[in-house]
């Protein structure tokens, strides 16, 4: 079972009103993940963005996305999740919930389920509702914690 509180700490979700790109939505993930001193920022945006030039990290039909890439000086994985008001172009998507994660270049099977984890809640329209809901950064945080237990036990 992934620990998606230590994963994603508090700081590291955010309501953000607007953001005018992805390229601005991948820096700001990449800064809420630098926080933990063992980061760069600037590695970290490179890594999404070239993921993402790869191809489109967004759900379809869902409006969302989940970023990810593995860097080497990584010890352990660290997400962070936003929801952009204004929502933002994924490819051809238009999304307004993000979660990033950034793992260690040798944790494979880890990487696979949180991403798995993550997009089993995505694609639950009840669990969109309460986090599109969210009014403040602490709500948005409770709700996809809550969410991140609730996928894990089924």
């Amino acid at each position: 079972m992934i620990d998606f509180s230590t994963l994603v700490p508090t700081e590291n979700v955010r309501i953000l009103n607007d953001v005018p790109s992805r390229k601005g939505v991948l820096e700001l993930l990449a800064e809420l993940i630098a926080q933990n001193p063992s980061f760069n920022q600037r590695d970290i945006a490179v890594a999404l963005l070239e993921r993402e030039q790869l191809g489109s990290t967004a759900l379809e039909d869902s409006g969302t996305a989940i970023p990810h890439c593995r860097l080497e000086n990584c010890r352990e994985p660290v997400g962070a999740l936003v929801s952009v008001e204004s929502g933002v172009k994924f490819g051809p998507e238009m999304v307004d919930i993000v979660f990033a994660v950034v793992v260690p270049q040798e944790a494979t099977q880890e990487h696979l389920n949180i991403l798995s984890f993550v997009a089993r809640s995505f694609m639950q329209s009840e669990h969109l509702s309460q986090l599109r809901n969210a009014k403040t950064d602490n709500e948005l945080y409770d709700r996809f914690q809550g969410q991140m237990q609730a996928v894990q036990v089924t």
